[in-house]
């Protein structure tokens, strides 16, 4: 959780949540991999100097520096940190606000920003981003797509809105960051996804179970985006959940 005017929605309580769901529910594990792809793919998965904005309880930073990647992870609120000091000696985590990084310009390989943007002023994020970056070093950005999809869940969330391809597309030019890639994700559960949001709005119960699938159909999901993340490397999917891309700094 990034932004301080989004604190009071993003609560510790949430958080609690997030640190049961992330090791098995399919949309954590899916992120997860998504991710690890993707750093296989544009750093040939060499030891980089890695900050994960908005890490939440932790768990990526831990998981990554397994990698021989080296780690910090930020956030806003504490018990994350705390939590995952607590399970990982080797946590190096730091309590700040993504729109005022406490580093120097200039020193990070690659940034996360996985599902941080939608809760902040965007453009100050990702100008931040930009002045901690080496040149030639990567983002990795998710976010939430489809703004019609906006549900409970987006709100109690803390977010501020969802984003179309194209709107993010013009924030990341705005900066300027080069683009080498924007497509869309969670294109064969996206039906799913529609239709638990669309019924959601009148069975609020419905969303909820969002959090909880039953293991074989979480099995089966989990299957089904690592699938995904295989074949999105040779194609672009025209509509998804959420979106991905992946920019460098270059000037």
């Amino acid at each position: 959780m990034i932004g301080k005017q989004s604190n009071f929605k993003f609560s510790a309580k949430r958080l609690d949540r997030i640190a049961l769901m992330e090791l098995w529910h399919f949309w954590f594990v899916g992120r997860c991999a998504l991710i690890k792809s993707l750093l296989e793919k544009y750093t040939g998965n060499k030891p980089q100097s890695i900050l994960d904005i908005g890490c939440g309880t932790g768990l990526m930073p831990e998981i990554l520096a397994k990698q021989e990647h080296r780690l910090v992870g930020v956030d806003l609120r504490p018990e994350g940190l705390a939590l995952r000091k607590s399970l990982y000696a080797d946590f190096r985590g730091i309590q700040a606000d993504a729109g005022n990084l406490p580093f120097k310009n200039n020193i990070f390989d690659v940034v996360l920003l996985l599902d941080i943007l939608e809760h902040a002023d965007d453009k100050t994020v990702l100008s931040e981003v930009k002045r901690i970056q080496r040149m030639g070093g990567l983002a990795l950005i998710t976010v939430p797509a489809i703004p019609w999809l906006w549900s409970r869940r987006d709100e109690n969330a803390g977010h501020r809105r969802r984003y179309t391809r194209k709107k993010l597309f013009y924030l990341l030019n705005e900066i300027p960051l080069t683009i080498l890639t924007i497509r869309y994700y969670q294109f064969f559960l996206f039906p799913l996804i529609v239709i638990s949001r669309l019924l959601g709005r009148k069975w609020l119960q419905i969303q909820d179970r969002e959090e909880h699938p039953p293991a074989f159909m979480n099995k089966t999901m989990c299957l089904i985006n690592q699938l995904e993340i295989s074949i999105g490397n040779w194609m672009l999917w025209p509509w998804g959940s959420s979106l991905v891309a992946v920019t460098q700094k270059k000037g």
